[in-house]
């Protein structure tokens, strides 16, 4: 019995261990993608701060926060979200080009951005193609 579980462990560690750095790679090219995408949302915003005379952009949302139409002061929570999320992409980027494999996972696993992981794991395809059932049969084979 303990040469069976033995094996599994050290299959499913082997597994693991071929596919996370796989899976850390694909997190990161998601958030490179999300990156872009906001910061030049967060760009076209301070261009329209500049080009409508305000200082800079969390001035423009400022103002907009105390607009009377509630549409506009949604926009500005918006606005804000978004500036918000930047930063804390800026700070995933660093992790991603600074950080070794344990800080990057740590990063990953944060809950506040389950939803990152959860995207990346949708698109993740397995590099090597392995079915639980012919790894078990093999190993109990073995073990007889």
């Amino acid at each position: 019995m303990f040469a069976v579980l033995d094996k599994l462990i050290f299959g499913i560690g082997l597994i693991l261990a071929t596919q996370i750095p796989q899976l850390v790679d694909q997190y990161d090219q998601f958030l490179s993608g999300f990156y872009q995408a906001t910061k030049e949302q967060v760009d076209a915003f301070t261009a329209n701060a500049t080009r409508h005379d305000y200082a800079d952009l969390n001035s423009m949302i400022a103002d907009l926060s105390h607009n009377e139409n509630p549409v506009v002061r949604d926009d500005a929570e918006q606005k804000r979200a978004a500036v918000i999320e930047l930063r804390d992409l800026e700070k995933g980027r660093d992790v991603f080009k600074t950080g070794n494999i344990f800080k990057k996972l740590a990063y990953m696993l944060n809950p506040t951005r389950y939803r990152f992981l959860q995207h990346t794991v949708e698109g993740f395809s397995w590099g090597y193609r392995c079915r639980l059932m012919v790894l078990s049969r093999d190993l109990w084979a073995d073990s007889f």
